[in-house]
């Protein structure tokens, strides 16, 4: 029932009440009254108290009291008005009206309110359990769910079952989305502990329902029933797949969850509806060990390095060969040079001096063997015993080499 069908019906009975009271003072209650002796010795009766008069003052008051506003319901809320501690009618935020003595005002949150289970990551505790170790209470441990190996999609279909909510579910669009086998071969594709973090998030629509099936009319009992029906369904399922599989399915999963919770807080067999609408369930994290992920990063990263010292190991090869190319090219370079220069040079000595080519040749041979031995040659004498060698140097040569004959050339 709503508010103002509510307040209708209230005024209705407060009106029909009060008719039925004051017709019977009109008849029954007679007045209180005195009587009071004049000055001219005459008495008159004076009406001290009315009964029907005070009646109808009292209904007039307790009608507008009834309108809380002295005490209404606060903004963000909303709440159960409930006879004799039996919920009646639902009302939102401002004065209800709610006869006093007979109502009473049950308010609860208005507002979407989302937890994360186990609890907020700043209340996790994942310190090791040791003897004598005692988790705060404010505080609660993880949920760790044992994962096992990757199952392929054939095993999936007869595990889970292929009809109803099991290989297949059908999201909110419609859609009928299938459990995906294939999953990536890492380190998550095996036996891995991990945390599993999930979300719910409910809306209170309906306080009278909420009021009359939720025990205590507690928000709290209702997360702490939800979140055991989500635990059960991530124990379902998660403890027959890999970490890398749940990873690819986490719309899959959380369809899973929605439907549970809907199925949950709504009527069931011989439950009654929650009066809790339910708008998202799902998997928030899926939380591994440290170790483990930077295994699978630097696993991640192996081929990116191999592929990198292949690209420096080339590029340090051809390094070598451009410089290798590059020395060769200048050594050849000065050879060719200093082969120019010194043959110009001979050439240039043979002109200045008026001599013939092969005693330049001569002295540039004694010149080497100066060079290249241990012979010092100095001043004039140094240079006439230079002149004398490459002189029998060319007698030598001179006397060795056959005259040529009239046929290739000679005297006749």
């Amino acid at each position: 029932m709503n508010q103002t069908k509510f307040t209708m019906y209230s005024l209705l009975g407060i009106t029909i009440v009060a008719g039925i009271i004051s017709f019977l003072l009109f008849i029954y209650a007679e007045p209180i009254s005195k009587t009071k002796t004049l000055l001219d010795g005459t008495e008159e009766v004076e009406v001290v108290f009315n009964w029907l008069n005070f009646w109808l003052y009292a209904v007039v008051i307790y009608t507008i009291a009834s309108y809380r506003f002295w005490g209404p319901v606060k903004t963000g809320e909303q709440a159960a008005l409930t006879l004799f501690e039996r919920p009646v009618a639902n009302v939102l935020a401002g004065a209800p009206f709610a006869p006093i003595g007979f109502i009473k005002i049950l308010p609860v949150t208005a507002r979407t309110d989302q937890r994360e289970f186990p609890a907020e990551p700043q209340f996790i505790d994942r310190t090791e359990l040791k003897d004598g170790y005692v988790i705060p209470e404010h505080k609660k441990p993880p949920l760790r769910i044992q994962f096992r190996d990757s199952i392929i999609d054939d095993y999936a279909r007869e595990l889970f079952g292929e009809e109803g909510e099991g290989f297949y579910v059908t999201g909110a669009d419609g859609q009928r989305i299938p459990f995906v086998a294939e999953a990536p071969i890492d380190g998550l594709s095996g036996r891995v502990t991990a945390e599993v973090q999930h979300v719910v998030r409910v809306r209170v629509n309906d306080p009278c329902r909420f009021f009359s099936n939720v025990p205590g009319g507690a928000l709290e009992e209702a997360f702490r029933q939800i979140e055991d029906e989500m635990v059960s369904v991530i124990t379902r399922f998660y403890t027959r797949i890999s970490v890398a599989q749940a990873l690819m399915n986490l719309r899959w999963m959380s369809i899973h969850l929605f439907t549970a919770v809907k199925r949950r807080v709504g009527a069931r067999g011989d439950s009654e509806p929650w009066g809790i609408d339910v708008q998202s369930a799902f998997v928030k994290l899926i939380h591994t060990d440290h170790g483990i992920n930077i295994s699978i990063s630097k696993a991640a990263q192996a081929p990116f390095d191999r592929t990198k010292t292949v690209i420096d190991a080339d590029a340090k090869r051809q390094q070598l060969e451009l410089e290798g190319q590059g020395t060769g090219s200048a050594a050849r370079d000065l050879t060719k040079g200093t082969l120019v220069g010194r043959a110009e040079g001979l050439q240039d000595i043979s002109f200045k001096l008026e001599i013939s080519g092969e005693e330049v040749q001569a002295a540039e041979v004694a010149r080497s063997m100066g060079e290249n031995g241990n012979t010092f040659i100095a001043g004039l004498d140094g240079f006439g015993q230079l002149t004398g060698i490459a002189a029998a140097t060319l007698g030598k040569n001179k006397k060795d080499k056959p005259e040529p004959t009239p046929e290739e050339g000679g005297d006749s």
